[in-house]
């Protein structure tokens, strides 16, 4: 209900902002409410009553008139690639502002770790006349900041990193650990071996996925003590077939329920032909593996790319790094399966619950490592050990 409210709100102020308050709403073309923007950047309580330019450092821009640059590390229409989970959210917003698909500039499979490419890729987005340019991986950080120093008129967004200014040079991210979190629950309920698999592409040597890896570990924990999660790493961002034989060691030892960051869908339909259990990664995967996927980890993306780009459009952008949260949306898990473990659903609300209080978290305290010794969280971006019941084969 909170979704819905938050939906008929922005989008009656994006109507009278945007559209003019003489033109009615074209109701065939209203977004899915569940993908709705819930976000404390906007204060939905004079939404209406606020005017376009009112807090922002750059005039507004005809929605018309809008270029929007977004650079891929890898090819958008590749199904379970980071790549393709933020242009599903790129290509949401864009139906919402009734955007033509030419005030898009995509560039894709811009390696994070060639700087050439990267500056390329920006160069190209400025020479078409872009208003904001979205890097969607953390490693382009460092060149689009330098770039946002020589081009003070355009706006420099950056999903990952922690690098920012205070005019046009911001980043966005979300707490996904909390989702990894709550797909560990699912897991650790549904599991009968109590022998869980994850098929990663690499190890400690990324915070990201090993922060990933131990909440969901930790979801596992709380609520199956015996249950050990095997780890296979594949080092190598995508790989089917090291993707496959992945499973498929797990799954030998075993594991009957798989879970994945990596590359592919490879893991849940391996799963599935092997008659185990999944857990998914950037998209809904049950579509790829029906009969074995319990749950997928997401980001919904476009909850940021509507935010942002609406703040272009209407001249309130004000540079804030965004972090997305479970509670607004942002991160989650898609519904869960009718084969999941009975009260799973029960116990994965309640550990939202939790997290919406805002005094707990995961990481607070204490946490016992694999090698028997405690860690202490002061920046997830230390993270760089795996918890107890993780076993690295």
């Amino acid at each position: 209900m909170r979704k819905y409210i938050a939906f008929t709100l922005i989008a009656l102020f994006i109507v009278l902002t945007l559209f003019g308050c003489s033109k009615k709403a074209n109701t065939n073309q209203t977004p899915d409410p569940s993908y709705a923007p819930n976000t404390p950047k906007i204060n939905n309580e004079d939404a209406i009553t606020r005017t376009p330019n009112s807090i922002g450092i750059f005039p507004p821009v005809e929605k018309e008139e809008i270029k929007i640059g977004v650079i891929y590390n890898s090819d958008p229409e590749a199904v379970a690639s980071d790549s393709y989970a933020h242009d599903q959210g790129i290509e949401e917003a864009r139906e919402v502002f009734e955007l033509k698909s030419s005030q898009i500039i995509k560039k894709t499979n811009v390696s994070e770790k060639d700087e050439a490419a990267i500056k390329q890729a920006i160069e190209s987005c400025i020479k078409a006349g872009c208003h904001i340019i979205f890097g969607t991986n953390a490693g382009y950080a460092k060149v689009m900041g330098e770039y946002a120093e020589l081009y003070p008129n355009v706006i420099f967004s950056n999903a990952g990193g922690n690098k920012s200014n205070d005019t046009n040079f911001n980043n966005y991210s979300g707490d996904i650990y909390q989702a990894w979190y709550l797909a560990g629950i699912v897991a650790g309920m549904s599991t009968e071996s109590d022998l869980i698999g994850f098929v990663a592409s690499f190890g400690t040597n990324n915070n990201e996925i090993t922060v990933a890896i131990n909440a969901f570990a930790m979801g596992v924990n709380s609520v199956n003590s015996k249950a050990k999660v095997h780890l296979q790493i594949t080092n190598s961002k995508f790989d089917a077939e090291q993707e496959h034989f992945a499973a498929v060691a797990l799954i030998e030892k075993g594991c009957d329920v798989l879970a994945q960051h990596c590359g592919s869908s490879i893991p849940q339909t391996t799963a599935q032909n092997q008659k185990v259990y999944g857990i998914g990664y950037n998209e809904d995967m049950s579509k790829d593996a029906p009969k074995a996927v319990l749950t997928s980890v997401v980001y919904n993306w476009d909850i940021y790319y509507k935010l942002a780009i609406y703040y272009v459009i209407a001249g309130e952008w004000t540079n804030e790094n965004y972090r997305g949260t479970l509670g607004e949306g942002f991160v989650d898990i898609t519904p869960l399966a009718n084969f999941s473990a009975k009260g799973a659903e029960e116990k994965v609300e309640e550990a939202k619950a939790n997290f919406a209080r805002g005094d707990w978290d995961i990481f607070k305290g204490e946490i016992p490592a694999n090698d028997g010794s405690s860690k202490t969280v002061s920046d997830l971006s230390e993270i760089d050990w795996y918890f107890k019941n993780i076993i690295v084969e």
